[in-house]
C-alpha cells in the first residue's frame, strides 16, 4: 500500500463522524447496568448519612448539597479570576520580552556582553 493510499483511508476515516458503539448497538443490559449504578449510589449515600448520624452528628443534606455548590462556584470564580491576573501579567512580561529581541541588533550576544572585533 503506498502513503498516498494510506493518507486517503486515513482522511476517509476521519472525514467520518464517530458514532459510539451505544448508539448503533442497543444493549439490553444497559438499561439494568443504569438501575444497579443508581442502586449502589444510593445505598453508599445512605449509608454515609447512617454513619455519621450514628456518630452523633445531625447534617441537613440539601443544606450540605447547597453549601458545598456554593463553595465549588466560589472557587471557580476565584480560579477564574486568577488565572486571568497571571495571564495579563505575563502577557505583557512577553510583550517587554519580544521589544527586547526585535531591538536586538543581528549577531549580538544574548548575554548581554558587547561583541568585540
Amino acid at each position: 500500500m503506498t502513503p498516498e493510499e494510506l493518507k486517503k483511508i486515513k482522511e476517509e476515516a476521519l472525514s467520518n463522524p464517530f458514532v459510539p458503539i451505544t448508539d448503533i448497538y442497543d444493549a439490553p443490559l444497559s438499561a439494568q447496568v443504569d438501575s444497579m449504578n443508581r442502586m449502589i449510589h444510593q445505598s453508599f449515600e445512605d449509608q454515609c448519612m447512617r454513619v455519621v448520624y450514628n456518630m452523633g452528628v445531625k447534617i441537613n443534606k440539601d443544606g450540605l448539597v447547597k453549601a458545598l455548590n456554593a463553595d465549588r462556584e466560589r472557587y471557580e470564580q476565584a480560579y477564574c479570576e486568577g488565572w486571568a491576573a497571571c495571564k495579563k501579567v505575563y502577557e505583557e512580561k512577553l510583550r517587554q520580552i519580544s521589544k527586547l529581541c526585535s531591538a536586538m541588533p543581528y549577531g549580538s550576544s544574548d548575554r548581554g556582553e558587547e561583541e568585540t572585533e
